[in-house]
């Protein structure tokens, strides 16, 4: 019997200078430089296609491989391959080496580690964790060469299976949390006009959604827009009416625990961001949408379940993202990690659930084009750093477009220096520019 062997590579690199070491005499003890400046790792993870067991040109990228690392204070980070194998973790200055890295296989792949199960380096340097599947374990029946292009095989990790064929939607990490992934979902009417039922996947919850459309409607599809509330609330009607006046037809849906659906809030982690993919999988199904013209607009903490999506179901036929104030991180999301009376947020120690939810991790992995929407004073922060830093990021991962409100594509900006935001009392014109963005995005699209 034969048995699929993995391979996962992963490397480490800053992205920014950092301390000049100088040699030291033998025998003095080796000080621990300080990580002067916010700092982005990489990790690259490959699949052992030609089951050589070594790193080579045939091995093609796994996703969802968790990628953490620890300073010598106990600050940690974290990122989660992508469908190109890349992982990036942002790393905040005067963070101190030694840091420790470590790998996790995806959830649910069965994989183990074979050698060190962490590496520790006190400069910037290469850590390499090598995965395969026990020997007791039968096969899996998602497996390259089956004839089937399913889990998370793909064109390019499994031209095999998959040549010329669209694989399943399926996350790139399985959230562990989910009762029945394999729920087929369909949209019933309800029992208001634009108004629909749909099964979450993952949890088996019944969900909400809501159609908007132009007043002049007449009938025809419209380019559409699928939209996320901020928080933990729903979208509210009036504004999906504005941005469906622009010439558009509006989709929303109340997420688990939220509005008229059923279950538990899951604060935009897995769960949510699974109820959000089998919608958009269905839009095309709902009248007055356009399936090849779906994009994805997200406000304020919407941005978390947006970008979890866009990064764990590449290939969902969005077109761009569009995202107005959402923070970064779970230092933005929680305020410096301070207590929370009406929302319980994880401790900001807890790695395994802000793994779900931090869109700075997740806008890295997205592939396609990002608008930021941003004002001088953003309506929960302090400042627009973390604006800055979901710029910065997108850029440096390679996002195909990357716009911060209309500045030109493609810029990075200096923390210290930021640019002019959109000024205060054009946030009343909220809906009229998240409409004129979409335009431009489809336009751009179609050029």
């Amino acid at each position: 019997m034969k048995f699929i062997r993995f391979e996962i590579l992963i490397i480490i690199l800053t992205v920014a200078c950092s301390t000049l070491t100088l040699p030291i005499p033998s025998g003095t003890p080796s000080p621990s430089p300080a990580i002067l400046v916010d700092t982005f790792f990489y990790g690259y993870a490959y699949l052992d296609t030609n089951h050589n067991g070594e790193i080579d040109t045939a091995d093609t990228p796994l996703a969802g491989a968790i990628f953490s690392a620890t300073d010598a204070n106990g600050l940690s980070t974290h990122g989660i391959t992508g469908a190109d194998g890349l992982a990036m973790a942002w790393w905040p200055a005067e963070s101190e080496y030694p840091v420790t890295f470590r790998m996790q296989p995806p959830e649910g792949s069965g994989l183990v580690i074979i050698g060190k199960a962490e590496v520790t380096i006190h400069e910037g340097s290469n850590a390499k964790f090598l995965f395969n599947q026990p020997a007791t374990e039968a096969v899996s029946q998602r497996r390259c060469g089956d004839g089937v292009c399913d889990g998370p095989e793909t064109n390019q990790n499994c031209p095999a299976d998959c040549n010329n064929q669209q694989a399943p939607v399926q996350p790139t990490v399985q959230p562990t949390t989910s009762k029945d992934a394999s729920t087929t979902s369909t949209l019933t009417a309800g029992s208001e006009k634009n108004t629909y039922w749909m099964t979450n996947p993952s949890s088996g919850t019944r969900l909400f959604v809501r159609l908007f459309h132009p007043s002049n409607w007449n009938g025809d599809m419209l380019p559409t827009l699928v939209a996320v509330a901020g928080g933990t609330g729903t979208i509210d009607g009036q504004k999906a009416s504005l941005l469906a006046a622009g010439g558009f037809t509006v989709i929303a849906v109340d997420p688990d625990g939220r509005g008229q659906s059923e279950g538990q809030e899951n604060l935009c982690g897995f769960i949510h961001q699974d109820g959000l993919a089998a919608l958009i999988s269905l839009a095309n199904t709902l009248p007055g949408v356009d399936g090849s013209q779906i994009g994805l607009i997200t406000f304020s903490y919407g941005v978390t379940m947006g970008t979890g999506v866009l990064a764990r179901y590449p290939d969902l036929p969005i077109r761009f993202l569009i995202d107005w104030e959402g923070p970064a991180d779970r230092q933005d999301t929680t305020f410096n990690c301070k207590p929370n009376q009406k929302i319980q947020w994880p401790s900001c120690s807890d790695d395994n659930a802000w793994m779900e939810r931090e869109a700075l991790t997740f806008i890295t992995q997205i592939k396609v084009p990002y608008q930021r929407v941003q004002s001088a004073q953003d309506h929960a922060q302090k400042d627009v750093s973390h604006a800055l830093n979901m710029i910065n990021a997108a850029v440096q991962a390679g996002v195909p477009w990357v716009r911060l409100n209309d500045y030109p594509p493609n810029q990075v900006y200096d923390l210290q220096n930021p640019p002019a935001m959109l000024p205060e009392n054009q946030d009343k014109q909220l809906e009229e520019i998240i409409a004129h963005y979409a335009q431009e995005l489809f336009q751009l699209e179609n050029q």
